[in-house]
């Protein structure tokens, strides 16, 4: 079973669609990649952690050539700056408040983006993702870099157990401006975002088989 790890995907218990509304966003599902028109599809997305690969994210729309808008609020746990992070195969935006923090919409394989942010504790953000897919793999993921002691989720804790129990880790790493995988040129110095040369460590001391 391999493992995919860069990013601690933002946790539901950090979003809100309104009071009494739960936790998670509104996702609006497009059939087309400029996120026209009414959408096909509208449900709540618990967090935004997505692998479709070849596949379309549900049976009623096509494999290619969609897009998807996810609104909400954002409640970060700390008073401190921020480091968001995308990993996308095709575009994607980030709004935090009107903000635009990511844009990198164009056509390319899976790639990391980063954007930051100072944002206060309990304080209530809104939040909009924008993501379209043209062709190919279709994988969205949003992320930040919540420390250990902010949260009860440890990405490197969970890679580590998932890396033991598994025949083959592979990780998939990259700067602000790609994400390391098959088919992408490795940068010698290159530096990672994060905490992912510990990542790298990590799950390389668990399980020898890793790539």
């Amino acid at each position: 079973m391999p493992i995919s790890a860069s990013l601690e995907p933002i946790s539901e218990k950090f979003f809100q669609l309104g009071t009494g509304l739960g936790y998670g966003l509104k996702g609006e599902y497009f059939d087309n990649k400029d996120l026209q028109g009414n959408p096909v599809l509208t449900r709540m997305d618990h967090n935004l952690n997505f692998n479709w690969e070849d596949n379309a994210p549900s049976t009623t729309m096509a494999n290619d050539n969609f897009s998807v808008r996810w609104t909400g609020s954002l409640i970060p746990p700390v008073s401190r700056k921020y480091e968001f992070f995308s990993a996308s195969d095709d575009g994607v935006r980030l709004y935090i408040n009107g903000k635009k923090l990511i844009d990198d919409w164009s056509d390319h394989g899976v790639t990391v983006d980063t954007g930051f942010i100072t944002l206060e504790a309990g304080k209530s953000y809104d939040l909009k993702v924008e993501y379209y897919e043209n062709k190919g793999s279709a994988i969205l993921i949003l992320g930040w870099d919540l420390p250990e002691n902010d949260g009860k989720n440890n990405l490197i804790t969970e890679a580590v157990k998932a890396a033991k129990m598994s025949d083959v880790a592979i990780i998939f790493v990259g700067s602000s401006e790609y994400i390391e995988s098959e088919g992408f040129d490795r940068r010698d110095g290159l530096h990672l975002s994060g905490k992912q040369n510990e990542l790298i460590e990590a799950v390389a001391e668990a399980n020898p088989k890793t790539s």
